[in-house]
């Protein structure tokens, strides 16, 4: 029912307005902040309420736009229920200057319409109207334009950590609305009056002077000198020790003493693991001199160089191996991208085999027609994964049996191929390093022919992977189709394997020589991929693989620890062969390492993020657990960063950080602790670049005052080294532009090792 209005003639029921007074009449409604209108006509039927959502009784700074939208809400009288599509007529009802910008023209589903409100260049009071046909009743707003703020000279010198009075003007009801920042060094405003806030002094200053600057909206105010003098002591790190800067909300900020000859790592790392987008930061020193101005931020920001950005993306075309060192290239990651994206699902694997989660390794089933292992001269059908997910038949004649392996070449290899000779080395060091090693560490593979072996196709079908100049090469793959039934060919544990092809009749010409070199660790690692997928999908019952950056890494690990294995036995050549890829990999990550995710890998994968994941799981492997630990995340349905947190019993991001700062700081100088370094690898000695030089080299930044900003993408760290000249004090903090805090919850935060 609608209301009558007490002492207002004119709007009672059944009355007409006297016409002579056409005018505006408004009045202030409840707490809804609405008002009724009279147009000096007859009012218009009554079927919605217009009520005030949000926007009013703001107060923002002239000339910009209010901090919140104005919204109404459109709703039927007789049920309540929102007005989907109805035009909201918005007009200003006082005060000069002021522009709205309406969001849509109707409401949407919810009945609710938004504009947005700038205000004029004059300070005083404006107002908004909000009206709709169907309801009598207008809304109403109401904002308040202040000027921009202004601050008084500060008489005195004020302590670090003390409150601090700014008197002045232009200062907004809302505490949060104001930023103080002592040199680039944030404050905490603890209240605000019209003519000035209470402002807490940064801690951690140093004693200076420094220049007090307040921002309202946005708006700075004119920079004011403030002495201060540093309270308490400085922290001060031994060799070894560090520091975290994290929480930017709580005005994170350390007053550091830096004595001659020290030295310190600052890693600005983003501990997250998603995949999408950067994380900006602005890291500040403040020294006894020297001040960070606008211009500093402006001038670091975005400073990778454009080098840079161009190996990125000559990187992101090389989906594998360069030339240089053969390994997985587009028919592995091709592999690996259907088996991700579901055209081979963990439940469709299961269903095939009739088994529950968690039942074991896969057996053959009882009753399998299998009569007795093949002879050599014998031949079987395969059907082999190309280019464009199909499927082709390549018929291979077994060359040579082992205990572990049935070695078959494809009748259509080019000659002379390899020969037996060369055949029975791989087939003799897959049985007595690649595959104990690899099942000792990782887990057995599964065995549905029940012959406790693994087929071995050498097939020009995988050199016809390769793109011909490319730079690229196809060593080899694993592919989980093939334990489904396939029409055809018998269901089997294989790995595919390039062949020789010396006049490039397939693809680039590669010799028997250079695959004999390149190919152990392919089919290393491809047969962890096999263990992988078996005890994790069809044993532990997974429902899906796991991400494709930890597979990686894994994979590579396998290569690993058979060279490990073959160093162990003397065999340091053939040692080498299964660390070469790695190493390569680990250079290139290393090159541009600020640029490069751990987890967030580019489609299938770059050579840079392969060796960022290789050099992550040689860490695990050392610091948390061996070969059990290897195992518990070869088992884990979990996915990802949750894999690696379930398997060693650590947080994220302590273990992403002692491995971001172990980069750098491996076998640097004696004596530091272990988490920040490589046990049984020398960084520096096996992955030095063209220039014999270590290729993760930070930018020096101190001891007086510096700004450094940039962005950081998950799990990706900027480097930087603080190496004083001289005994003195310096406030290192983080957050963003113009001294602002980073996003709550954000992941960024800055590492401090001293290391000398």
């Amino acid at each position: 029912m609608r209301s009558r209005s007490r002492g207002r003639p004119g709007f009672g029921r059944g009355r007409r307005p006297r016409r002579r007074r056409a005018v505006l009449l408004a009045l202030t409604l409840s707490a809804a902040g609405a008002a009724c209108a009279d147009s000096g006509t007859d009012p218009t039927p009554e079927r919605y309420s217009l009520r005030v959502l949000d926007g009013d009784d703001q107060t923002g700074l002239v000339g910009s736009p209010l901090p919140r939208p104005l919204r109404v809400q459109v709703s039927e009288l007789a049920t309540g229920q929102p007005v989907p599509g109805a035009v909201v007529r918005w007009s200003h009802a006082g005060g000069s200057g002021a522009q709205l910008a309406e969001a849509a023209p109707a409401t949407d589903a919810g009945g609710v319409a938004a504009v947005t409100l700038t205000l004029g260049l004059a300070e005083g009071e404006y107002r908004v109207a909000a009206r709709v046909d169907g309801a009598s009743r207008s809304a109403a707003f109401r904002a308040v334009a202040a000027a921009a703020p202004s601050l008084d000279p500060v008489g005195g010198p004020v302590s670090a950590g003390q409150e601090l009075v700014l008197s002045g003007s232009g200062f907004l009801p809302d505490p949060l609305a104001h930023r103080v920042t002592f040199s680039g060094v944030r404050g905490a405003v603890l209240s605000v009056r019209p003519d000035g806030l209470t402002v807490q002094v940064p801690a951690c200053l140093t004693t200076r002077t420094v220049s007090v600057v307040v921002r309202v909206e946005g708006r700075a105010s004119n920079s004011i000198p403030v002495d201060v003098s540093a309270a308490g002591d400085p922290i001060e790190l031994a060799p070894g020790e560090d520091l975290l800067i994290s929480d930017t909300d709580l005005l994170d900020c350390r007053r550091l003493r830096l004595g001659p000859g020290e030295a310190y790592l600052i890693a600005v790392q983003n501990v997250g693991t998603g995949t999408a987008g950067t994380v900006d930061y602005v890291l500040l020193g403040l020294g006894p001199s020297g001040e960070p101005t606008v211009g500093s931020f402006a001038e670091h920001a975005r400073r990778r160089p454009a080098a840079i950005a161009a190996d990125r993306a000559a990187a992101d075309r090389a989906v594998s191996d360069s030339a240089a060192w053969p390994g997985r290239a587009s028919p592995h990651d091709l592999a690996r991208r259907l088996e991700a994206t579901g055209v081979v699902t963990p439940a469709q694997l299961r269903r095939s085999h009739g088994i529950g989660r968690g039942s074991g390794p896969v057996r053959a089933a009882t009753g399998s027609a299998i009569t007795g292992p093949p002879a050599v001269g014998d031949t079987a059908v395969f059907r082999v994964l190309t280019a464009g997910g199909t499927l082709e038949d390549v018929v291979g004649r077994l060359r040579l049996l082992t205990g572990r392996a049935e070695v078959y070449v494809d009748v259509d290899s080019p000659a002379p191929g390899f020969s037996d000779t060369d055949l029975g080395v791989i087939g003799s060091e897959f049985d007595a390093v690649v595959a104990p090693t690899v099942e000792r560490a990782f887990g057995s593979i599964s065995d549905l022919d029940a012959n406790g072996r693994v087929a071995l196709l050498f097939t020009p079908a995988v050199n016809r992977l390769s793109v011909r100049g490319s730079g690229t090469f196809a060593g080899g793959f694993f592919y989980a189709g093939d334990l489904l039934p396939q029409a055809g060919a018998q269901r089997g544990e294989r790995l595919y394997v390039a062949v020789p092809d010396p006049a490039g009749a397939h693809s680039d010409a590669v010799d028997a020589g250079f695959l004999m070199a390149a190919l152990p660790a392919v089919i290393a690692h491809e047969f962890q991929h096999l263990a992988h997928y078996n005890q994790r999908v069809l044993s532990a019952g997974a429902d899906r693989t796991e991400a494709l950056w930890l597979q990686e890494a894994m994979a590579q690990l396998a290569e690993d620890l058979v060279a490990d294995a073959l160093d162990a036995a003397g065999e340091t050549e053939r040692a080498a062969l299964f660390r070469a890829g790695n190493l390569d990999r680990a250079q290139r990550f290393l090159a541009m390492a600020s640029d490069v995710s751990l987890t967030a890998t580019s489609g299938v994968g770059t050579l840079a993020e392969r060796g960022a994941g290789w050099l992550f799981a040689r860490y695990l492997y050392a610091h948390l657990g061996g070969d059990a630990l290897v195992a518990r995340i070869t088992r884990s349905t979990r996915l990802g960063s949750e894999t690696v947190v379930s398997a060693t019993g650590e947080p994220w991001p302590r273990t992403y950080s002692d491995w971001s700062a172990s980069l750098y700081l491996d076998d640097l100088v004696p004596d530091l602790p272990l988490r920040f370094g490589y046990p049984a690898l020398d960084l520096r000695a096996a992955l030095n670049g063209v220039n014999d030089g270590y290729l993760l080299q930070p930018e020096t930044v101190g001891p007086e005052t510096f700004v450094r900003s940039g962005d950081v993408r998950a799990a990706s760290s900027d480097y930087f080294v603080l190496a004083p000249d001289g005994a003195g004090e310096i406030a290192i903090t983080l957050g963003i532009e113009d001294g602002g805090a980073v996003a709550a919850g954000s992941p960024v935060q800055a590492r401090l090792v001293r290391f000398r």
